[in-house]
């Protein structure tokens, strides 16, 4: 990966503490004193650094800084981003095992509950694997539809944390 900063470069202008998963400058950068909490929080939550004109995100950062080897494919954050970037929370997996990871419902769902559709005839489970829908089975109420989806889904998905 060509223009991002070497691990020698990050480790002299940031300190990461891997259990809260913070940033701080180890040396004085414009109005910010050596010491204080570095990073900036993007509209999605993400928190991003820029490290010589580079914006790399937080999570990113903190595998390189831990590794010493940038991230091959997505960072994903095994209990969600609101867990914060500590690095128990960080695994560097393959794109189908971070979307394998979904914790929260898609805001356009009419049921109210993740793999769960509501059609004519009650409540649908179904999940996603290698790009076929697979449908689980029709339950009478929301909540049978989704304990159902939520036993598929860790039988199915190798990146499922919940």
């Amino acid at each position: 990966m060509t223009g991002l900063p070497t691990l020698e470069r990050v480790k002299q202008l940031l300190r990461y503490d891997p259990d809260t998963g913070e940033w701080h400058y180890r040396i004085a950068r414009g109005r910010q004193p050596s010491g204080a909490k570095a990073g900036s929080l993007r509209p999605d939550g993400y928190v991003y650094l820029s490290v010589d004109g580079c914006r790399i995100l937080s999570h990113r950062l903190a595998v390189f800084y831990m590794t010493g080897v940038w991230p091959k494919g997505q960072v994903d954050h095994k209990f969600g981003k609101e867990a914060g970037d500590s690095f128990s929370n960080l695994r560097d997996v393959p794109p189908s095992w971070n979307s394998q990871n979904k914790r929260r419902k898609r805001t356009s769902s009419k049921s109210g509950w993740l793999g769960v559709s509501v059609n004519g005839r009650g409540y649908q489970a179904r999940i996603k694997k290698d790009g076929a829908v697979i449908i689980i089975g029709q339950f009478s109420d929301p909540e049978a539809a989704h304990e159902a989806y939520l036993q598929t889904k860790r039988q199915l998905h190798p990146g499922c944390t919940i």
